[in-house]
């Protein structure tokens, strides 16, 4: 070092094994879990290295050098940085654990990097408190200490949507349900209520609601602006706590709290569509409104997608995603000549992402920052059974439309 560069140095000590802070440095999902929202590398010399954060920040870079469960090393040039820098983090078994130690080298002094030196220790700091506590208990902080609203968005407002909803705004987005004890439920919000704004931000993009609350803690009071129908509300809500999952510690446990969960949502769904006939649940409330068969099929297509999304977790890979193109969804549903069938189907297919969670290997189930991010997709306080109830006043409305039509 020269007397015109610094080094930074930063500690951190992790209970976990120096083989799971490995992959935690070199695994895009991974990565992506403790540092950043977006990753592009790979981990191997000279390969890439991007990372990008929701608030529009990024870094590029290449690898210099990779050594197994040992460490790496990358170049570092963020957005309006005058200069290039390094990163150097060097994992050694300590205690039980992990020490991390990163090393920020080649940051320049004077008035030109006092704010980017800044941003450098705070931001470091916060990343490495944040891995420890995603190694540790397979949870990102970042969410985990976000207030909670309280509301299952649906999705986000445009003309169609708008119109369905009889609003007189085309920004913000529709609740499909709200969480169980939570300030919204105590604030009386319903679904099909539209929130136009949060604490004075409006909504038009996920990124909004984080944006919206990002200045404010659990037990926090907020100002929400709703409508409902053509009416516009001013409702005050309390900000909640996030629940802290509690996840079953086998694999074969798990699989039995999600068969579990699978049980009593079938018979909810079962019921939605007792004494309807085909022509009922096939006809559509409006030209571009899924029918109660059509939303059967993109429930199929979501179980479909959780197999994948298994798969892809135990292979350290991205997980996938879908579109739901109406159309689609229309020659799937017509592809089953009864609803029955169509359930049918979908319970085949839980039975199949039951069976494959009752397998995850050992080796996922002790990295926690696999492990518990996929069985939180699965379990009822925060995953899929929460999306697939959402869908149920959804299809029964569907059912009533076309019972008065």
């Amino acid at each position: 070092m020269n007397d015109k560069t610094q080094t930074l140095t930063f500690t951190q000590q992790v209970d976990a094994p120096v083989e799971q802070l490995y992959f935690a440095l070199t695994n895009q999902p991974a990565l992506q879990t403790w540092l950043c929202n977006v990753a592009e590398i790979d981990a191997s010399e000279n390969g890439r290295f991007y990372v990008w954060w929701n608030e529009g920040y990024y870094a590029s870079g290449k690898f210099t050098k990779v050594e197994e469960n040992k460490g790496v090393s990358f170049t570092w040039h963020g957005l309006g940085e005058p200069t290039p820098t390094k990163v150097e983090i060097t994992l050694k078994k300590k205690d039980g654990g992990t020490l991390v130690t990163l090393k920020h080298s080649e940051v320049g002094t004077g008035k030109a990097w006092e704010d980017t030196t800044k941003e450098f220790k705070e931001a470091w700091t916060k990343a490495l408190t944040n891995l420890q506590f995603v190694m540790e208990k397979g949870i990102d902080k970042r969410i985990y200490d976000q207030p909670l609203l309280g509301i299952y968005p649906g999705g986000f407002l445009n003309e169609k949507e708008a119109k369905r909803l009889g609003v007189p705004v085309e920004k913000g987005t529709w609740i499909t349900g709200i969480v169980e004890g939570s300030g919204a439920e105590a604030a009386g919000l319903q679904a099909d209520d539209v929130v136009h704004e949060v604490a004075g931000t409006v909504i038009e993009t996920g990124f909004s609601f984080a944006q919206a609350v990002r200045a404010y803690k659990a037990g926090d009071e907020v100002e929400m602006i709703v409508y409902r129908g053509s009416e516009k509300k001013s409702i005050p809500v309390k900000l909640s706590r996030r629940p802290f999952p509690e996840v079953p510690p086998t694999a074969k446990e798990l699989a039995k709290e999600v068969e579990k969960s699978y049980n009593q949502l079938d018979k909810e769904l079962e019921a939605i569509f007792e004494g309807a006939s085909e022509e009922e649940a096939s006809k559509r409330p409006a030209p571009e409104e899924w029918s109660a068969k059509e939303t059967l099929a993109h429930l199929l297509y979501t179980e479909r997608w959780a197999f994948l999304a298994i798969s892809t977790a135990v292979g350290g890979q991205r997980g996938p995603g879908f579109f739901n193109h109406l159309e689609q969804l229309k020659a799937l549903a017509d592809s089953y000549p009864k609803v029955a069938d169509l359930i049918a189907d979908i319970k085949l297919n839980e039975k199949l992402t039951v069976a494959t969670l009752a397998t995850l290997p050992d080796e996922i189930v002790a990295r926690k920052v696999s492990y518990i991010g996929l069985a939180n997709t699965f379990l009822p306080l925060l995953g899929l059974p929460q999306h697939t109830r959402s869908h149920f006043p959804q299809m029964q409305a569907a059912i009533e439309a076309a019972r008065e039509k």
